[in-house]
């Protein structure tokens, strides 16, 4: 990693590792830099500046006073939130700004914005007892702020798409249930106790959501990677498994409140309604 100068302001530029590694980018458009004079941008710094795919952009080393060097526009990566912030080239590239023998072997850490950076650093120090360690703390901050206000936006718009699936899954569930009002009545003619009724209900309801679940479990992800949506696969599956309980418990109680409806009403009302 170095500092480099791009027009007036100051950033950092890190190199693909060479060997022994291996890398996964989002990318919104184009590919990771094979030659040195490949560069990836992150979608920050295109938006800012009015970047292209295959322009060149000059930038130079902060820590010489060489010619700016040129690099070409390779990829831009994706501006998703956990997605890298910093410009990308290769190791060749990297030392065409600074020689080899001046850099200094660097990893860079990028977080979320989601741990707590005080207690990331000392974990970081018990790993690694000796090792050199800078925190970006106001930049982390910003994070932080940023993260806090889209989290927000996003729980909101979550919470109202899940309470108009739910409420619109209660209407589907006492419609499809409401066909089983004949035999409700048949077997409470027959003298079957109504505890036991509540039974076929819940395991049909069961049945039918973990069809759907592992169905949307094991579609979700290539389908998503396909269409472009998909930052991490187990992040889309944390989602679904949680949006998971929260459908299941409202089609559980659906479920109980139609067939107490059932079995709170007469036999011949039963018959009636099934017509």
């Amino acid at each position: 990693m170095t500092e480099v100068f791009l027009y007036s302001e100051t950033i950092r530029l890190l190199a693909l590792p060479k060997e022994n590694s291996v890398l996964l980018l989002e990318l919104e458009q184009g590919e990771l830099p094979t030659f040195e004079d490949d560069i990836v941008l992150p979608a920050s710094i295109v938006m800012r500046y009015g970047y292209q795919l295959g322009e060149s952009i000059q930038l130079q080393s902060v820590k010489s006073i060489n010619k700016p060097v040129s690099f070409h526009i390779c990829g831009i990566l994706s501006g998703k939130k956990g997605v890298l912030t910093y410009p990308l080239t290769t190791y060749d590239g990297l030392t065409r700004l600074q020689p080899a023998e001046k850099l200094t072997p660097t990893a860079l850490i990028q977080l979320d914005g989601r741990e707590e950076l005080l207690t990331f650093e000392k974990r970081l120090q018990n790993i690694g007892r000796g090792m050199a360690i800078k925190t970006l703390t106001q930049e982390y901050e910003e994070a932080q702020a940023n993260l806090t206000l889209s989290d927000t936006l996003v729980n909101g718009l979550r919470s109202l798409i899940l309470m108009i699936s739910a409420s619109s899954l209660s209407i589907l569930l006492y419609i499809t249930l409401r066909s089983g009002a004949y035999q409700i009545g048949v077997l409470r003619a027959v003298g079957m106790e109504k505890p036991w009724l509540l039974i076929p209900a819940f395991l049909q309801t069961l049945l039918v959501f973990n069809i759907g679940y592992f169905s949307t479990y094991f579609l979700l992800p290539p389908v998503a990677q396909t269409m472009g949506l998909m930052t991490e696969k187990q992040a889309l599956l944390q989602h679904l498994h949680s949006d998971f309980w929260v459908f299941l418990g409202v089609g559980m109680l659906s479920t109980l409140v139609v067939q107490l409806q059932f079995l709170s009403s007469s036999i011949p009302r039963l018959f009636r309604e099934a017509l």
